[in-house]
């Protein structure tokens, strides 16, 4: 019974860790347009910090206030480029979509597990 528990517990800490992931990986494809404006880039990390701290404290309304703000940051830099090429308008839109609904994905799970409700933005 008890390595059954064991077993349940580890698998569910790998789900996290790949769920974070996930949301790593698409951070760092955002890497390229630091350069563009870094002060509103580094307001981006800053928010989705904030975001995943606020979702790791179970805060769920504040992790969606700080992603819906990462995430316009993310729009906004698109504003500071030069832009001969409409296709990047699309990259860093599509980025911004996948971001916001990868993790409310996880916020709508978590909040979900402690039985309180959660009003999707992106989802």
């Amino acid at each position: 019974m008890l390595l059954i528990a064991m077993v349940i517990f580890i698998f569910s800490k790998l789900m996290n860790i790949r769920e974070y992931t996930e949301i790593d990986k698409i951070i760092k494809e955002t890497h390229k347009y630091s350069g563009i404006h870094p002060v509103l880039y580094k307001t981006f990390l800053a928010n989705m910090s904030l975001a995943t701290d606020y979702m790791n404290n179970d805060k769920f309304k504040n992790s969606q206030t700080a992603l819906v703000n990462a995430v316009n940051n993310l729009n906004d830099i698109v504003g500071y480029m030069i832009l001969t090429d409409g296709d990047l308008i699309n990259e860093v839109a599509e980025i911004s979509d996948r971001l916001g609904i990868t993790f409310e994905r996880i916020l709508m799970k978590k909040s979900m597990n402690k039985g309180e409700k959660y009003r999707s933005k992106y989802i």
